[in-house]
């Protein structure tokens, strides 16, 4: 006979289990209206919306057979392909485009500006992490602050990164700072960093459409313009994210190797 007492216990170790779930993987971050101001893109240049899970461990977790959904009642909406993983400590891109033919990654839904919900669930759609959001401005995401564990706020996106350390929508400021040509590439590009009332450090890092980093290293701006030639020689085509950081702010490009 189950008593009182017993529903509790049951309760309580459903919701620890579903705490449990939500620590290891969470919907970190997403943006429901991407354009080009963000110069973010997928592996076909388009300036789709997207959402970021995280893995809040130090051990890899295989995600094949997860579902993500807009729609609380078809939670299985869309599968996350076999042998698809996420990094310990890092990120994986879903691309909310309906889309399925430009890659493994795009989800068979888009987000509503205007408001709804994700899903996020294991093989037999147990509950892994979820989030209602509502109207939404152009170019802004929602993240989780603090990364991969706090509640959702509004911020200039931090797509594959730490969602502590935002970076900015790229104002035409921004664009003038950092001038990367030509893209797409088929064997070497350059950025050029422009910056003539601020001479310091740029901590630049490479990472793939999956958020694992590729390369990093720090440049030194010895004038008012540093070029710098980006060692691409060992990448092969796809989308790969630059990430920017100076004393002055953080800025995102989109790389796309053909």
């Amino acid at each position: 006979m189950i008593t009182p007492k017993h529903t509790f216990t049951l309760l309580a170790c459903l919701l620890l289990a579903n705490l449990s779930f939500a620590q290891t993987v969470t919907i970190n971050e997403f943006m429901a209206d991407n354009d080009s101001l963000t110069q973010i893109v997928d592996e076909a240049g388009q300036y789709d919306d997207w959402i970021e899970l995280h893995n809040n461990t130090n051990q890899t977790i295989d995600l094949s057979g997860y579902n993500l959904s807009d729609n609380g009642d078809n939670l299985d909406k869309w599968t996350i392909p076999s042998g698809t993983s996420i990094n310990a400590n890092g990120y994986l891109i879903i691309w909310a485009d309906d889309d399925a033919s430009q890659g493994p990654l795009h989800a068979t839904f888009k987000l509503g500006k205007d408001g709804e919900s994700i899903y996020l669930t294991t093989a037999n759609e147990t509950h892994v992490d979820s989030v209602q959001f509502g109207e939404q401005d152009a170019n802004i995401s929602m993240a989780r602050i603090p990364n991969g564990t706090g509640p959702f706020i509004q911020q200039a996106p931090t797509f594959g990164f730490n969602n502590d350390g935002t970076m900015s929508v790229n104002t035409p400021v921004n664009d003038a700072a950092f001038k990367l040509y030509p893209n797409p590439i088929t064997s070497q590009s350059f950025l050029e960093w422009n910056e003539a009332d601020h001479v310091g450090t740029l901590d630049l890092s490479i990472f793939d459409a999956q958020g694992k980093l590729i390369s990093q290293f720090e440049v030194t701006q010895n004038g008012p313009t540093t070029k710098i030639d980006l060692p691409l020689e060992n990448l092969t085509s796809g989308a790969y994210f630059l990430h920017l950081n100076t004393e002055v702010y953080h800025a995102n490009r989109t790389l796309i190797i053909k």
